[in-house]
């Protein structure tokens, strides 16, 4: 199943920037090679490509490579590279992953270089931004990125059916109201060719029903999928599909990405992150903009990002934290922004046209829901929760049969194991 955030759509690219000179910056004048590892579509390549440029136009004893990938190939090439001894300079790290890679010692501490940078200020960022690269007093990660989540939506399909856009007080019985009105068999030949609405991240929906996978994000000491909150999200997700029909089967689903459902007018609303905007600004051919989540219980959305790190063993660690230095500064981030590749976690940018401009007309839904991001537990084995979860959800949204407390009870078990087994390699 296709339910992971952070959507790509590139096959395995190589883009090279620059010589191929190693060391660290020359008193004699040589230059010193960053080699920038990262994981983007095309269109945020192209982001990434002005961004380095800029910066190599400022810094001529630096010479940046760009390593990209597939998202699904990227991590595990990062890992190789890592146990190979032979580590990227520069690492485009997601927040939930950093724990893994922090607490086992392959990411470089910051702390001495924040403190005596002028550009990077911890006060300059929103919120909680800057606390998720951070573990007792190390610093391991500058942010790029908040990944809040929104609903984009197919004006067109609204427009044609005559219902109203939804505004950012929506809640999930405005939702269902609309995904019910928007799903439509076009032809009448008894199949539904445009759906309300199309599955996005699951977690989403069960943070909005107060209900998560553990007891405390940062200390985790149980697991708690068997609430009533709990399995009250996953039967709304369940309910979407076999009670109200506004969702598409799971084989169809596997035909598309949320993306191209989108693109082809075979969904009027989706959720996504900012980072799909480059991708709809140059496909879409219909009018589109973006609203806050609907509120269920409480209102939440994604409050993890992306961010840089330096990888323990590289040998140009004060040519990176400059390259680094850059691109999350304003400088960089203005040129990242530009294109709608993220929603910026540098205040100041949010302010400027290269973030405001449209599309999407009402990018302030990004900024709004910045205070209502929640977070997954920062735990080394969070891949494994989540794992066992996607198997739960899975049962869920395909077999409409399935009872959904006996299979969080069950799955609850395996997640305890997890848990445990996380405490004990600690002590």
């Amino acid at each position: 199943m296709k339910h992971r955030m952070f959507l790509s759509i590139v096959t395995a690219t190589v883009l090279l920037f620059g010589l191929s000179s190693c060391g660290r910056i020359q008193e004699d004048g040589q230059k010193s090679s960053v080699l920038f590892l990262t994981r983007a579509t095309p269109e945020q390549l192209e982001v990434w490509k002005k961004a380095v440029n800029a910066f190599m136009a400022e810094n001529t004893d630096i010479s940046v490579k760009i390593n990209n990938m597939d998202y699904n190939s990227y991590w595990s090439k990062l890992q190789t590279m890592i146990a190979g001894g032979t580590p990227p300079d520069v690492v485009f790290m997601e927040s939930y992953r950093l724990p893994a890679y922090a607490l086992k010692g392959s990411l470089v501490d910051l702390s001495k270089y924040i403190e005596k940078s002028p550009n990077i200020k911890q006060g300059d960022f929103f919120g909680k931004a800057f606390d998720l690269y951070k573990y007792g007093d190390n610093v391991y990660g500058i942010p790029n990125d908040i990944a809040v989540f929104c609903m984009f939506y197919n004006k067109e399909i609204f427009d044609t059916y005559e219902v109203d856009y939804p505004e950012d007080g929506w809640t999930w019985d405005d939702f269902l109201d609309i995904a019910q009105k928007l799903t439509v068999d076009t032809n009448g030949d008894g199949a539904t060719d445009i759906y309300g609405f199309i599955y996005g991240y699951p977690f989403l929906w069960i943070w909005q029903n107060d209900a998560y996978l553990t007891d405390n994000p940062y200390n985790p000491a149980k697991i708690t999928i068997t609430s009533d909150n709990f399995i009250g999200a996953l039967k709304f997700l369940a309910d979407l599909r076999f009670k109200y029909r506004v969702v598409p089967s799971e084989a169809a689903v596997q035909a598309f990405n949320t993306g191209q459902f989108f693109t082809n007018g075979k969904v009027a609303m989706c959720v996504d992150g900012h980072w799909m905007v480059p991708y709809f600004k140059n496909n879409v051919k219909f009018g589109w903009d973006v609203v806050m989540l609907p509120k269920g219980k409480q209102r939440a959305t994604l409050g993890e990002g992306s961010c840089f790190s330096i990888c323990k063993g590289s040998r140009n660690v004060d040519a990176s934290w400059k390259l680094i230095e850059f691109l999350a500064g304003p400088k960089g981030q203005e040129i990242i922004v530009k294109e709608g590749f993220s929603t910026p976690a540098l205040k100041e940018i949010t302010e400027t046209n290269a973030f405001l401009s449209p599309p999407p007309k009402n990018k302030g839904a990004f900024i709004k829901s910045i205070p209502f991001g929640r977070y997954q537990p920062r735990i080394q084995s969070l891949s494994e929760l989540e794992n066992i979860f996607y198997r739960l959800h899975e049962q869920v949204v395909i077999d409409e049969r399935a009872d959904i407390k006996a299979l969080c009870e069950k799955y609850s078990k395996e997640m305890e194991e997890v848990l445990k087994n996380e405490r004990e390699g600690q002590r």
